[in-house]
């Protein structure tokens, strides 16, 4: 079913809002001297056009689309000249946010600095004393730090330190008491990341293995995690609602379970810090509720839009965040597909048919939700993972229907009765320590990760309106899968390694690493030098800007510290199978 202005105004009101921001970023860089590009341009003017074509018999909701063009083009226009940074002072202190590798911001400082010694999960607060200066505009990586609300960066960088913010507040309270109590082992780390977003715990060889696999967002607070605790507590208090047939005679189904079910939804936002994700999905299952509260049938991609909408509005800069990007990418395409799901038949209610229903739908879901992110991830990460897919049919529903429920329950019941908390996190380490068998068999089949260094801005828009333009025309499942194989296929299909014939290669202009063969493996040197930075992801992707194969070997030199922090990096993307101490002279290598 199709999203017409009368079922769905939100959607309309949602899209425009999205474009008023975009007109306001594009005229605010044309009035620096910055020019965007033309199919990018182009590709904007050519959704509002098809959106008012949509719209143009209903008057109320053209009136309404024009007029929140308009106010989000005003409004983030104003936050961008508005917000000029004119601090001058050298000393910083407040929220770490990294926002890249080797590159970090001060949360409502407005600054951002590169430091490739720092843990972000480890220093949730720090204190910077440095220098500042103006973003070059001209980069599009400053661009968007811009567009994110980051107004300086530090130019001469001084100090930086370990912070302590006391947080006030009753979910504060309860996440520092509860991360107390889950056990502190390789189980109770996944376990802390998903119940309260905290991942300083999670090993680094949890964290690489579940790069590779495509399942990293397992490891943090998403939306998905907050809609499936929703559904176990929703079912849970309807079941014992049910027990009391009087009572439910008399009463609305929905009523008691939506009451119940709110104030642990309150919890869990707030224990976990009210991400983007959480957030829309906060919103959305609040609206859920309100309708079944009313007996009202709710259009998803209504309810959908209209939570981005109001958080668009209360936050126009979030559009540039990646959590949000994700979070409705990801929820926008599974409603694209339950718009026209397929269906078994199956009159005779067969158990075989149920089951193969349930798998086909799990398979599509899955299918969905990864192509709606596959660019996104694609353009931020500059890869993605050849068994993503395969590895999300098992891990996603297994996490969200299975550890996250059972280890929110073992979390309230250990907080009432904190001596217990060893024996009820149990079950829950239980099944994490099964995940990890499942991850580590899947491990063992050698799917390397695809990298794409770069797509281009009219790449994305033509990816996402292509998907609009088959929602708005009537879209059925041919048609989605159809588009999603030609346009996914593009950029892999250019992206493969080619034939490496053996050469020391010199990746980057630093002269300090090398790419090639060194005992009949593909080898990589890094030289690392005194007060000298290299980014353990720039060097992947220029590995992969040449088409060369992954290597095997590790040769490091210089600094220990940079060397460990190097390899931690580097493990996010490739399997090395050995790591040696480059100790000779540099003359002596075979590419001197």
């Amino acid at each position: 079913m199709r999203s017409t202005p009368e079922k769905a105004p939100a959607f309309y009101l949602f899209l425009s809002s999205i474009l008023g921001i975009l007109i306001a970023s594009e005229i605010f860089f044309m009035q620096k001297g910055i020019s965007s590009n033309r199919l990018t341009i182009f590709s904007e003017i050519f959704l509002v056009f098809f959106l008012f074509f949509f719209m143009r018999r209903n008057f109320g909701v053209f009136t309404a689309s024009v007029f929140v063009i308009l106010l989000h083009s005003i409004n983030f226009y104003s936050f961008l000249i508005d917000e000029e940074y004119k601090n001058q002072l050298t000393r910083f202190r407040g929220k770490l946010i990294q926002i890249s590798e080797g590159y970090f911001g001060i949360k409502r400082e407005g600054i951002v600095f590169r430091d490739e010694s720092i843990d972000a999960d480890v220093y949730k607060y720090a204190i910077v004393e440095c220098e500042t200066s103006d973003f070059n505009l001209q980069k599009p990586f400053e661009r968007v730090l811009y567009l994110k609300g980051f107004r300086k960066k530090c130019h001469k960088k001084m100090k930086i330190l370990p912070a302590v913010m006391d947080e006030e507040g009753l979910t504060e309270g309860i996440r520092r008491k509860l991360l107390k109590l889950i056990p502190d082992t390789a189980e109770g780390s996944i376990i802390a990341g998903i119940l309260t977003g905290d991942k300083s715990r999670i090993p680094q060889n949890i964290r690489s293995a579940f790069s590779f696999l495509g399942i990293s967002h397992l490891l943090a607070v998403s939306g998905l995690h907050f809609g499936a605790l929703t559904i176990f507590s929703f079912f849970i208090f309807g079941r014992l609602f049910s027990l009391f047939t009087s009572l439910a005679k008399r009463l609305n189904p929905y009523t008691i379970p939506s009451i119940m079910t709110f104030p642990f939804m309150v919890l869990y936002w707030g224990i976990t810090g009210g991400s983007p994700s959480s957030t829309r999905a906060f919103i959305m299952t609040l609206l859920v509720f309100i309708s079944y509260l009313n007996m009202e049938k709710y259009n998803f991609i209504n309810i959908i839009s209209f939570s981005g909408f109001i958080m668009l509005a209360l936050k126009p800069n979030l559009l540039f965040e990646l959590s949000f990007q994700l979070s409705f990418s990801a929820i926008f395409f599974l409603a694209f597909y339950l718009e026209n799901p397929l269906r078994i038949r199956n009159e005779e209610n067969s158990f075989f048919k149920k089951l193969i229903q349930s798998s086909l739908e799990l398979f599509f879901v899955t299918i969905f939700c990864t192509s709606g992110t596959f660019p996104l991830i694609a353009n931020s990460f500059g890869y993605f993972s050849t068994m993503g897919f395969l590895s999300n049919l098992f891990f996603v529903p297994f996490y969200s229907f299975l550890v996250l429920p059972f280890s929110f329950l073992s979390a309230v019941f250990s907080l009432i009765i904190p001596q217990f908390s060893p024996f009820l996190f149990k079950f829950p380490e239980i099944l994490v320590k099964i995940s990890f068998y499942v991850a580590e068999f899947l491990l063992k089949n050698d799917l390397p990760l695809i990298f794409i260094p770069s797509i281009p801005g009219y790449y994305l828009c033509l990816y996402y309106f292509g998907f609009i333009l088959i929602h708005l025309i009537g879209g059925n499942l041919l048609r989605y899968i159809s588009y999603a194989l030609s346009i996914i296929l593009l950029p892999v299909v250019f992206n493969f390694p080619h034939e490496y014939k053996g050469e020391w290669l010199a990746i980057g202009n630093g002269g300090n690493v090398f790419y090639g063969i060194f005992e009949g493996k593909n080898a990589l040197f890094v030289n690392f030098l005194y007060n000298e930075y290299i980014s353990a992801r720039d060097v992947v992707f220029e590995i992969a800007r040449k088409k060369l194969p992954p290597p095997s070997v590790l040769l490091l030199k210089g600094e220990e510290r940079k060397k460990i922090h190097f390899l931690q990096n580097i493990l996010k993307f490739y399997k090395i199978e050995e790591v040696r101490n480059a100790d000779f002279k540099f003359f002596q290598l075979p590419f001197y």
